[in-house]
């Protein structure tokens, strides 16, 4: 996802968002890896669990 933050003139701040384009693919693969995300860097894998940004 994309996040824009903006603050608008009368005070409010703003946020704009955008799914990525392959938002399903993501999603199904991250709920493959969901229970060995965290112990990866216990194996000394101190790599990005976000291979999409």
């Amino acid at each position: 996802m994309r996040t824009l933050y903006v603050k608008d003139p009368n005070g409010p701040h703003l946020e704009f968002t955008l799914d990525h384009p392959d938002t399903e693919k993501i999603e199904t693969d991250r709920r493959t890896t969901v229970h060995a995300d965290p112990a990866r860097p216990l194996g000394r894998d101190h790599g990005g669990n976000n291979r999409w940004r």
